[in-house]
């Protein structure tokens, strides 16, 4: 299964036929994508979705997520057969007593801090900085000047669309159902809590030296695809921390 970018300025229209998107383009042949092979959709630019081919995406589990003009993040789309499990019972608590809510916000700024201090201490940051738009200030300088890449941040801006796609399929299979994922009165949600963790990840990718090729749609889709094994392995790992974090808490009551 792999996932589907789709942009407003080279796609003309979406069909659903039989069990298949087919996308119809202006200037070379129609393409067919079975569903069955689509891990999740990003839709940029000026598309037109019926309600039936996305029924069809979110009945098959497909999310599709949706960028803005300047390609930033705008939301997601996603179904609901997906089955609760304990980790989604355990925060859906938290939802509902809502004053607990601050156990799972500080477990998030927990995690961003200790990416924050692996940069500072990786790229001699100062270490009297803790507000994180500083932190990536101080960063986006240091990509500019070491690797000579200006436009670091407006390219990360067009893949937050691409990692909230992904995260969306992980959390998902992990049983995590748009209530929990979405945001809420008296929360950010899920999902934005691990593309606000996620972002530390990319933003070391970029100090570190690894840039994309250029700052053409094409170019980000393949260097946010190149990473995107890592960004699953980060991911899996951070949904083990937090459901034993929650292990942790029922036995300290206990």
């Amino acid at each position: 299964m792999k996932p589907l970018y789709l942009h407003g300025a080279a796609v003309s229209g979406i069909r659903l036929e039989h069990d298949a998107l087919r996308v119809v383009t202006e200037h070379r042949a129609d393409t067919w994508f079975p569903l069955k092979r689509i891990s999740r959709i990003i839709l940029s630019g000026d598309i037109q979705l019926s309600s039936k081919v996305l029924a069809a995406c979110l009945s098959e589990n497909i999310p599709v997520v949706v960028a803005g003009q300047q390609g930033e993040f705008v939301g997601v789309c996603f179904g609901t057969n997906f089955k609760q499990q304990s980790l989604q019972s355990h925060i859906l608590e938290l939802y509902e007593s809502r004053a607990q809510l601050y156990i799972l916000d500080n477990w998030f700024l927990g995690q961003q801090r200790q990416q924050i201090l692996h940069l500072q201490k990786r790229f001699r940051l100062p270490q009297d900085v803790f507000e994180a738009n500083e932190i990536k200030a101080r960063l986006d300088e240091l990509i500019c000047l070491e690797h000579r890449f200006y436009d670091w941040q407006s390219c990360l801006q067009k893949m937050i669309p691409m990692l909230a796609a992904q995260l969306t399929v992980l959390l998902r299979h992990f049983g995590f159902d748009s209530e929990v994922l979405r945001p809420a009165p008296a929360s950010i949600g899920l999902l934005q809590h691990f593309i606000d963790l996620l972002e530390w990840k990319l933003w070391a990718l970029a100090a570190n030296g690894h840039l994309p090729s250029g700052t053409l749609r094409n170019q980000l889709i393949h260097y946010y695809q190149s990473h995107s094994h890592d960004i699953e392995q980060f991911t899996r790992l951070q949904i083990d921390k937090l459901w034993h974090r929650f292990y942790e808490a029922q036995h300290e009551q206990a």
